[in-house]
């Protein structure tokens, strides 16, 4: 097998740092939705009334949670799907991914948040 110059060793690692600044933006898209989530659902929560907007306003709370998780999860594993393709085709090892570790965490994060609000819009918006 014909070795690797540095030229093509820096564009295959500048091909993998591309694809995690990609999965990154994508993370702060995901976790700004999450958040915007999580604050209307507390401030909904500290209105106390159950009218039919504070409904209408934690499922919309819940939606953003759900679409934020969602696209940090996508992201994911399009991230991975394009790694496998660059170690198959190139035969190249890509380094340790820390942005799909913190991916990962936070989807765990995205679902344990949603299921928590769910629980709670249940037991006291309904």
């Amino acid at each position: 097998m014909k070795k690797m110059t540095l030229k093509e060793e820096l564009a295959k690692l500048r091909n993998h740092e591309l694809k995690e600044q990609t999965l990154l933006v994508w993370m702060q898209v995901g976790l700004t939705s999450m958040a915007l989530g999580i604050a209307f659902s507390g401030a909904v929560a500290s209105f106390g009334d159950r009218t039919l907007v504070v409904k209408i306003v934690e499922i919309f709370s819940q939606l953003l949670i759900l679409i934020g998780t969602t696209g940090i999860l996508a992201a994911l594993v399009q991230h991975k799907l394009k790694q496998r393709y660059l170690r198959k085709k190139y035969k190249y090892k890509p380094p340790f991914s820390l942005a799909s570790m913190f991916a990962i965490m936070i989807v765990i994060l995205g679902v344990s948040s949603f299921v928590a609000n769910l629980l709670y819009m249940i037991y006291y918006v309904f």
